[in-house]
């Protein structure tokens, strides 16, 4: 009687810690997000808007939701330029298939989106300001000095962000345009010396 009474508690201690561990992994574990620097693909300066082909991979244990990005063009003494640049749309180019003779390109309002445990995604995102933020005169490429990328994931704007030196990308440009024998609307310039974002979350963060 004793014995049976003993392995009954043991087995209902392992299924308690069970059910905490996959409590744990499926709805409270914080989330973590790999953001690999972006590849800058168009820039243009009269409507202060950019295309950035961005790449994240979710090694964590729950899904991620990306909810919102935000690019902020700073100035050497910090000044914003521009206002702030918000995703406004994705932009994919589909390849020939049968039936198919030209590729075509596809442009759809930006949305959040979901990725799930070892996923990986890649978006080419149109990103621009506001209307009433547009000011050509003020971005001009002398006064930019950086790139900041800021992410919303899971309901709330993560404290790490990008901080992508403008200088580099415009003498990627300018060696790219003397050596091209095409111009190519979005032939991407990288950022070689920035290493990929880390995002984590907390037990706080809503499961999607």
């Amino acid at each position: 009687m004793l014995v049976a009474t003993i392995i009954a508690v043991l087995l209902s201690i392992f299924a308690f810690a069970l059910s905490v561990y996959t409590l744990w992994v499926v709805r409270v574990s914080p989330y973590r997000l790999l953001a690999y620097p972006p590849a800058l693909s168009y820039l243009n300066r009269k409507e202060s808007s950019l295309v950035l082909d961005m790449t994240f991979f979710n090694p964590g244990r729950v899904r991620v939701a990306i909810l919102d990005m935000e690019i902020t063009l700073l100035s050497k003494s910090g000044r914003k330029i521009a206002g702030c640049l918000k995703p406004q749309a994705y932009h994919q180019t589909l390849f020939p298939q049968a039936g198919n003779k030209d590729r075509h390109s596809i442009i759809s309002r930006f949305t959040p989106f979901l990725i799930s445990k070892e996923e990986t995604i890649s978006k080419t995102v149109y990103f621009s300001a506001r209307a009433e933020e547009r000011k050509a005169s003020d971005w001009c490429d002398e006064d930019i000095d950086c790139l900041r990328i800021a992410f919303k994931v899971n309901s709330r704007w993560n404290k790490k962000t990008f901080s992508l030196d403008y200088a580099q990308f415009q003498s990627f440009q300018k060696e790219k345009q003397n050596s091209a024998l095409l111009k190519l609307p979005f032939a991407p310039s990288f950022f070689p010396d920035a290493q990929p974002l880390d995002l984590r979350g907390s037990i706080f963060d809503p499961v999607y």
